[in-house]
């Protein structure tokens, strides 16, 4: 018992000396009581970090002109995700943005008459955008600010459609 010029020690120290004292009594709730406390919150973590979907990465975007003009794209699109909810209508779950990986200084991507240009491209807010990726049921709606006019194209947002590059086909 301390007096009254010592100090009462901490609650921490007091559940020490009484499992100092009293553990060897208890050893197996002690061990059930570690393994709840340390072993379940670590286990479901690292299913947590597991289960995260793979980084989609740069993809490829392929740009046909089939106007009698010069296109000229922008380096930016805007990307709209949506969900299927009654026939012709469609729910946006989330949007976010595509950046072509164009040369240092290169802000518009030129495609002259008659040509196709492929450029790499990546999403810029990919993190916010990857839980909904491969689920087989959002649609992906990508449009390019262009001259003489924006160009646009639907995807299903799944992995195998970028994997295989998003073609826009851009016709009078």
């Amino acid at each position: 018992m301390p007096s009254e010029l010592e100090p009462e020690a901490p609650e921490l120290i007091k559940q020490l000396r009484w499992l100092q004292v009293h553990g060897k009594n208890h050893w197996k709730l002690i061990v059930i009581a570690l393994v709840t406390v340390l072993v379940i919150p670590a286990y479901n973590l690292a299913t947590t970090i597991a289960s995260k979907p793979k980084s989609l990465g740069e993809f490829q975007i392929v740009i046909e002109n089939q106007l009698p003009e010069t296109l000229k794209v922008g380096e930016l699109a805007e990307f709209y995700l949506s969900a299927p909810e009654t026939p012709a209508m469609n729910r946006q779950v989330s949007s976010g943005l595509i950046r072509l990986s164009l040369p240092d200084g290169m802000y518009r991507l030129t495609v002259e008459p008659g040509q196709t240009v492929k450029s790499k491209a990546s999403l810029v807010n990919e993190a916010r955008l990857l839980p909904y990726l491969d689920a087989g049921e959002f649609f992906g709606l990508i449009i390019f600010s262009a001259s003489p006019k924006p160009i646009r194209t639907e995807i299903l947002f799944m992995r195998k459609e970028f994997e295989n590059g998003i073609y826009f086909g851009v016709k009078s």
